[in-house]
């Protein structure tokens, strides 16, 4: 998610991603550029989603301020059987041919709060959050939650678009036997600022496919990101 097509880092614009604006009442031309970027890339950008320049700055800023805590404090909250709570650099590793070890990355993983005693929250990655102490960060639960919150509109309203795209009613995927309840992931990620070193098999993230119906990525100043994009027989590195 970007606030502005016309503001993207010019790295970013040698890929030709299509932006997609949400404020525009023009769907069929909407779900065009989307099955165009899902078919091609399967990379867009999101603009004029609702979320404010001035949120999305308090939370990063709140994301520092729990993974600047110290690994004390931070491992208080690992992370469940859930799949809620913080998970410490070299946890994930995504790609385990070519990577030596884990990513230099750490994490905090939040989802719909769901009370331990409702009866959604016996299924997998349904149930309650770990959330620090409020004395130790004040106000970031709410942050947190406030801003999982409105990134779930935003998908929402992209499922829209989605189903236009492939010929469905423009409901089809807010069901609920589809995403009544999703399983709703806000991932905080922090990396080292390590160099990734392929040749030694060193990775910031390692090589993977992402799992669940879409991914919302909320983008700052700070670049690296590459996809990997076919082409006919051959391979092509994006950044």
């Amino acid at each position: 998610m970007t606030d502005s097509c016309e503001n993207l880092p010019s790295s970013a614009k040698i890929s030709n991603l299509n932006c997609i604006d949400l404020s525009n009442p023009d769907n069929k031309a909407s779900a065009s550029l989307l099955k165009q970027a899902c078919t091609e890339s399967g990379f867009f950008y999101v603009i004029n989603h609702g979320i404010s320049q001035e949120f999305m700055d308090e939370v990063f800023e709140q994301s520092k301020k729990l993974f600047e805590l110290p690994l004390k404090e931070k491992m208080k909250l690992l992370r469940n059987e859930k799949h809620r709570g913080y998970t410490p650099m070299l946890d994930e590793h995504l790609d385990t041919v070519n990577q030596i070890h884990g990513d230099y990355k750490e994490g905090y993983y939040i989802g719909i709060e769901l009370p331990k005693d409702d009866p959604e929250a016996e299924r997998p990655f349904y149930g309650p959050n770990k959330w620090p102490a409020e004395d130790i960060l004040p106000g970031w639960r709410g942050t947190m939650e406030k801003y999982h919150q409105e990134a779930l509109k935003v998908a929402l309203e992209i499922a829209k678009i989605i189903a236009l795209a492939l010929d469905m009613d423009v409901d089809f995927f807010l069901q609920p036997e589809y995403l009544g309840k999703p399983i709703a992931t806000l991932r905080l990620l922090h990396y080292e600022g390590k160099y990734s070193d392929p040749a030694k098999g060193i990775f910031g993230a390692g090589a993977h496919s992402d799992y669940g119906f879409i991914t919302l990525l909320a983008t700052d100043e700070n670049y690296g990101l590459q996809k990997l994009v076919p082409m006919h027989t051959e391979c092509n590195w994006w950044s």
